[in-house]
């Protein structure tokens, strides 16, 4: 049975990749692919999705639904497939750090702030060095507390583009919700991000407990 499913499988694998991924069908396509697809087949379709969807012009034509439904398919293969190697995120970070709020022809849009969220997701997988000081600007400017947390909850798993004063920002930004009011949970969750930074944080920096 395997043997006879085999060239099936791999016509289809070729139709999908084939598949123009700014459309519905090549946007369906790599996400099936994602999903079912096996480790060896990340490459190949991480390059599809570069080459299709992801330069700068393609993005800019592509609606706030599809932009999702594309990131969702990266981050459904990164899950599955395993992280890629070093020269491949950091090929990654740069083609995505030029998308991370670029586009506000959509921000009336109520998913739109999903995609920089998402965007940003996947620039601290990668480990893009400008993710930390572009969010922490970005969060600065953001009226809601919910969106507020949501950034800094991105940002508490970034390994890099940390310094001292990018630090005592984020604490400060998570200070600012302290009291908002959220639930009996929302202090819980709050101390717990806030305990999670904290322990990621060098000696050599010796930020003041004060400033926490």
């Amino acid at each position: 049975v395997q043997t006879c499913a085999l060239p099936i499988w791999d016509q289809w694998k070729d139709r999908a990749l084939a598949e123009n991924a700014a459309g519905e069908r090549g946007t369906a396509a790599a996400l099936s692919l994602a999903r079912v697809g096996p480790a060896e087949l990340q490459q190949p379709l991480l390059q599809h999705l570069a080459e299709t969807v992801f330069p700068p012009d393609a993005w800019r034509q592509l609606t706030v639904a599809r932009r999702l439904e594309v990131l969702r398919a990266v981050t459904v293969s990164l899950t599955r497939m395993g992280r890629p190697d070093l020269p491949t995120c950091r090929d990654w970070a740069l083609r995505l750090e030029p998308l991370f709020l670029t586009d506000v022809r959509d921000r009336w849009n109520p998913d739109a702030p999903l995609v920089d969220q998402w965007l940003a997701e996947l620039l601290v997988y990668f480990d893009s060095p400008r993710i930390v000081p572009q969010a922490l600007a970005w969060t600065e400017t953001l009226e809601s507390p919910a969106e507020r947390l949501r950034f800094l909850f991105v940002l508490r798993s970034a390994r890099v583009g940390w310094t001292a004063s990018l630090r005592r920002q984020y604490f400060e930004l998570l200070q600012g919700l302290d009291h908002h009011p959220g639930g009996n949970l929302l202090p819980v969750a709050l101390d717990s991000l806030r305990n999670e930074v904290l322990a990621k944080v060098p000696d050599d920096e010796q930020i003041g407990r004060a400033h926490v």
